[in-house]
C-alpha cells in the first residue's frame, strides 16, 4: 500500500505544482488588484483546467480519493506504523477538502472571470496559499511513508 500513497500523492504534488506555477505571478503583487496580464494568464489557466477540462480535470479527484483509500487500508492492514498512517490520513484529508472544497471552486471563479479583477485577485491569492499548504502536505506524506513506513 506504501507504494500506492506514495505514488498517488507524487501525482497530487505534481498536479499543484502545474497550479503553483500559475498561481506565482501573484506574489510580485502582495496586496491590491493584480495587474491585468497577470489576471489573464491565471485566468486563462484556470479557464482550460478547472472550466473546460472535462473529462481530464476529474483525474486528480479519482487519484485523490484512492490515495486516501490507501492510506486507510494501511491502518486497517497495520502495514506502516500507526502514527504515520494517522499523520498521513490527516495531511492529505487535510489537502484534498481544502483543494476539493475550497481551492477548486475559486479557481472556477477566476477561469470564469466574471467578477471584478479586485475580486478575481483576492481569489488568486487565497488559491495560491491553499495550493502552497497542499502541496507541502503531500510533500511530508510522501516522507513519512518513505521514511517512516518503510517503502520496499
Amino acid at each position: 500500500m506504501t507504494a500506492i500513497v506514495v505514488a498517488g500523492a507524487a501525482f497530487l504534488f505534481a498536479v499543484l505544482w502545474f497550479d503553483l506555477m500559475f498561481d506565482a505571478q501573484v506574489l510580485k503583487h502582495p496586496a491590491g488588484t493584480l495587474p491585468p496580464d497577470v489576471l489573464a494568464a491565471t485566468s486563462s489557466y484556470y479557464r482550460r483546467v478547472t472550466v473546460e477540462g472535462a473529462p481530464m480535470m476529474y483525474l486528480p479527484v479519482v487519484v485523490m480519493l484512492l490515495t486516501l483509500g490507501a492510506i486507510v487500508c494501511e491502518l486497517v492492514r497495520h502495514s506502516v506504523p500507526a502514527w504515520v498512517a494517522w499523520a498521513s490520513l490527516g495531511l492529505g484529508g487535510w489537502a484534498v477538502v481544502s483543494v476539493a472544497l475550497i481551492a477548486v471552486p475559486r479557481a472556477q471563479r477566476i477561469g470564469r472571470a466574471q467578477e471584478p479583477p479586485e475580486t478575481l485577485s483576492d481569489l488568486a491569492r487565497l488559491v495560491l496559499r491553499l495550493h502552497a499548504l497542499a502541496a507541502a502536505c503531500w510533500l511530508v506524506v510522501i516522507a513519512l511513508q518513505i521514511c517512516g513506513g518503510g517503502l520496499r
